[in-house]
């Protein structure tokens, strides 16, 4: 696969070059998608299981961003860490369903959100991997 597939269809380039990475505006959608799951959590999980969900969403765009910034080995190494942030989510999404702050649904809704993009930056990692030996 090349990168270029995980660009999106528009034909307007951005400035900033991971905005049109469509794993960026999947993890855009997941960061938004929490937003609306924490409105369920008691006022003091959002506070503490909320924001650690939050931040660890936050940190996948952000590893995204800053990676494509980068030499392909350091782009590959920050999809590394884009994929710990996302299974940190997943940690999260367990405590929250445990504990009874979201249904097993809702759950299930986020983590097949997180099981595309582990696809995606997978696959991308990969390709990237390939450009790397081709040079």
């Amino acid at each position: 696969m090349e990168v270029n597939e995980y660009v999106t269809s528009e034909k307007q380039v951005s400035f900033f070059r991971f905005q049109d990475l469509r794993v960026y505006g999947k993890t855009i959608d997941f960061i938004e998608w929490i937003n609306n799951v924490m409105e369920s959590f008691p006022g003091r999980e959002q506070n503490w299981l909320g924001k650690k969900l939050l931040e660890s969403g936050n940190n996948i765009a952000l590893y995204l961003a800053e990676g494509s910034a980068r030499n392909k080995q350091q782009f590959i190494y920050y999809l590394k860490m884009a994929r710990t942030s996302l299974r940190e989510c997943v940690v999260y999404l367990d405590i929250a369903e445990k504990t009874g702050y979201i249904p097993d649904i809702q759950k299930a809704a986020g983590i097949q959100q997180l099981m595309e993009l582990t696809r995606m930056l997978g696959a991308m990692a990969n390709s990237i991997n390939k450009m790397t030996d081709d040079d």
